[in-house]
């Protein structure tokens, strides 16, 4: 039996439960959801994007006193949302439907987020623009830390 990556298991909660309409709150609005970095291009065929990357730096492994071989993984993930002004959407508003949004969804699957997770926080929020780019763009970030137990090797 193979065990979900926390990277995948982030990627699925998201999908799985992000809701988002356009400024008329009535339209839904699309998500591109992924590992990959800013795209651009992904915006021809989205409304708005989600990045996820791996935060090594911040990650860390601890063995448990509580029994013999326990470990607790803490590894640290990059959540990054994407807007920009589009036909029926204003960035910077929807900036603030996606903060929402994933703090909703995180918060409200934080004891079980599914795969082989046990735990996860969402931690350290901040904004960003570039009003200079064409289009210009809005962008909020947070840190996720996911908790998972598991034996040593």
């Amino acid at each position: 039996m193979s065990i979900e990556n926390p990277k995948t298991t982030l990627l699925t909660l998201i999908k799985d439960n992000i809701s988002l309409k356009k400024d008329d709150n009535v339209t839904a609005a699309t998500c591109h959801v992924s590992q990959e970095g800013f795209n651009s291009k992904a915006f021809k065929n989205f409304d708005t994007q989600v990045t996820i990357d791996f935060e090594p730096a911040r990650s860390t492994v601890r063995q448990l006193a509580i029994g013999a071989g326990k470990v607790l993984y803490q590894d640290c993930y990059r959540i990054t949302s994407w807007a920009i002004d589009k036909t029926g959407i204003t960035g910077k508003k929807m900036r603030w439907k996606l903060r929402r949004e994933i703090e909703r969804i995180i918060r409200s699957n934080c004891k079980s987020p599914g795969g082989n997770l046990s735990y996860v926080d969402l931690i350290s929020p901040s904004e960003s623009e570039d009003l200079q780019f064409r289009p210009p763009w809005w962008a909020i970030t947070w840190f996720v830390i996911t908790h998972r137990f598991g034996g040593t090797t």
